[in-house]
């Protein structure tokens, strides 16, 4: 894989521009790539090693299906197959206060607003 992926990106801007910006989305169970730059260079790294810690412990895939509880302008929340429960945001959310969320649930990574997960338990 080219190090330069501004052409690749490009073409994602394009078709976004095509659909008249109406379009939108968000791939958090595919592609588990991670860039060099993002590792080494973003001051990431420990943030990405525990987001991949996540992943193997919960056994998430790309063929991992997800559930979206609440997505707005103060956050994101989802349960991701039956193993992982994820909240990106500045609002107060766990899992106890979703009726539609059966089991136990622990929380494995809290990162204040930034984002926090939790595994069932």
């Amino acid at each position: 894989m080219s190090y330069n992926q501004d052409a690749h990106r490009q073409r994602i801007v394009n078709w976004i521009n095509a659909t008249g910006g109406t379009s939108s989305a968000f791939d958090v169970t595919t592609k588990p790539t991670v860039f060099y730059d993002h590792f080494y260079d973003f001051g990431l790294r420990d943030t990405i090693v525990e987001l991949i810690e996540a992943r193997r412990r919960a056994g998430i895939h790309c063929r991992s299906t997800i559930k979206i509880f609440h997505a707005n302008n103060e956050g994101y929340v989802a349960k991701i197959d039956e193993s992982l429960v994820m909240k990106l945001g500045y609002f107060e959310w766990n899992p106890a206060k979703e009726n539609n969320l059966d089991g136990t649930w622990q929380k494995f990574v809290d990162r204040g607003a930034d984002y926090q997960l939790w595994m069932r338990h």
